[in-house]
This record gives C-alpha cells, sequence and structure tokens, in this order.
C-alpha cells in the first residue's frame, strides 16, 4: 500500500531566485538612477531662466517667486514626461507658460494684463533663456500707447475686461465678425509696430 504522503517534490535548479536581480533589472534601475539625477541637475541648472520667463510674463514680480515654487512643482510632477537628452529649457518653459496662463486666469487684476490671447501671440516669441523677450514686451506696451482711442478701447475691452466680440459688438452696436475683424487688424498693426521698434532699438 503506498504512504498517504505525497512525497516532497525535488527542488527546481532552474526557477530563478526571486533574491537575485537579473543583470536587466538592475541595468533599469541605475538608467533611473542616472535620469533621476540628470532631471534634478537641469532643474537646479535653470532655475535663473525660468525665473526670467515668469517674471516676464507677470504684472507682479512679487508674485513670480510663489509662481516659479507651483512651476517647480508642476515640473516634479511631469517629470515622467521629460525624455532625457532632449531641451530641458524648451520643455520646462513651455509649462511654466501654461502656469503663468493659469495663474493669470485666476488674478485678472492689472489692466496692464490684457488677457491670455495677446499673451499667447507674444510669449511663444520669448524664450526662457534670452533677453529679448523683456525688449518685445516692452515695445508691445509702447505700441499699445499708440493706437488710435478706438482701437485701444477694444483692445482694453477685449483683452483688459475680458469681452467676447459679441459683447463688445452690442455695446458699439457693431456684429461679433466685424469685431474680430477689426481686432485681427489691430493685433497685425501691433505686430508690425513691435518689429519696427525692435529694429530701431538694435545696434546696427
Amino acid at each position: 500500500m503506498g504512504s498517504l504522503h505525497p512525497k516532497p517534490k525535488a527542488s527546481d535548479s532552474s526557477a530563478p531566485d526571486p533574491a537575485v536581480t537579473s543583470p536587466e533589472a538592475a541595468s533599469e534601475t541605475d538608467g533611473s538612477k542616472a535620469n533621476q539625477q540628470e532631471f534634478t541637475e537641469q532643474l537646479v541648472a535653470h532655475q535663473s531662466a525660468l525665473y526670467a520667463y515668469v517674471v516676464r510674463l507677470l504684472p507682479y514680480r512679487a508674485d513670480a517667486a510663489n509662481l516659479l515654487q507651483q512651476v517647480n512643482l508642476k515640473l516634479l510632477a511631469q517629470q515622467a514626461d521629460f525624455q532625457p537628452g532632449t531641451n530641458f529649457g524648451a520643455w520646462a518653459s513651455t509649462i511654466a507658460y501654461y502656469e503663468v496662463l493659469t495663474y493669470r486666469r485666476k488674478q485678472q487684476r492689472d489692466r496692464l494684463c490684457f488677457g491670455t490671447e495677446l499673451l499667447e501671440k507674444f510669449a511663444d516669441e520669448c524664450p526662457a533663456d534670452s533677453g529679448e523677450a523683456h525688449d518685445r514686451l516692452e515695445a508691445m506696451e509702447q505700441c499699445l500707447d499708440k493706437l488710435r482711442p478706438k482701437d485701444r478701447q477694444l483692445v482694453d475691452w477685449r483683452y483688459e475686461s475680458d469681452m467676447s466680440p459679441s459683447q463688445i459688438g452690442q455695446l458699439v452696436q457693431r456684429t461679433a465678425a466685424s469685431i474680430s475683424q477689426s481686432l485681427y487688424r489691430i493685433r497685425a498693426v501691433l505686430s508690425e509696430c513691435i518689429r519696427r521698434t525692435l529694429a530701431q532699438e538694435t545696434p546696427s
């Protein structure tokens, strides 16, 4: 009569030992640590440029330090999206840009804050590592002051008060399409004025 107790199976020498780390896993761990170190170094190295970029897009310099901390937290939260070896400054400034937009939408308190649409048109030409951004924004303010009163009024309604073309049209008894066309023309005038202003300020 056979034993009722099963014999223990011989250990399978080919089964992997969970306590032993494979070379592939070790390599992935080392790579992850290297990427983390690169990210940290890049983040620290770009703090001054990011701060300067945020300052250029905010109406109040005092807000920049706090907002930069928010940007850093967002960068850390989205660290997995960054591809090592690519342009960290461009990636970080893009995230900073949208953080500024979110912040400005919440604030809407300064008369020079002409709303996100006008900011979007000019901010994309202001790289985080270039002093050109400050000159461009100063030129924009000068050119806004040169607009005809009725054009400046449209700009103020649209970008300061954040009114839609339809709402503006109701005030001045014009169609929304007509207001949109006028705003397009004004933006073109501003762009050309900014180009000329910067060209005059550039040493020959």
